[in-house]
């Protein structure tokens, strides 16, 4: 289910500042404010977006990575030599002051955490290399 106080307030932020667009997704779920000369809009999708071919994570070795899910800035969790399980918080990317958590859908030893605290990522930026 999704937080109608949660959306208002993206609304409420977006419709104050001079952003044009932000987006934040929470698992399957995705919130979309564009923030028109004419009117504010509002997309739910319940569907996770695809993330573009350009924006492929450049990590080319075997090992596994976790990449981002939204756009802003990374906050991680996991420290170099954690093991992690299906389903733990690895992460989070903050925009706006709203936190979207990076899940992990593979379970391994991480091995390289990709960028530092506050770092700036976007869709399919790699996090994370777990081994």
């Amino acid at each position: 289910m999704i937080d109608l106080e949660k959306i208002q307030k993206v609304v409420d932020l977006a419709s104050q500042s001079e952003l044009y667009e932000i987006e934040i997704t929470d698992g399957d779920k995705r919130i979309k404010v564009v923030n028109g000369t004419s009117a504010n809009q509002v997309n739910v999708n319940t569907q996770a977006p695809a993330l573009p071919a350009d924006m492929a994570n450049s990590h080319t070795d075997d090992s596994q990575t976790i990449v981002a899910t939204s756009v802003g800035r990374f906050v991680p969790m996991a420290k170099l030599g954690d093991t992690i399980n299906v389903g733990d918080m690895v992460a989070s990317v903050e925009a706006l002051g709203v936190l979207s958590p990076i899940i992990a859908d593979k379970a391994g030893v991480v091995s390289e955490v990709f960028l530092g605290d506050g770092d700036k990522v976007e869709y399919g930026t790699t996090l994370i290399a777990l081994s």
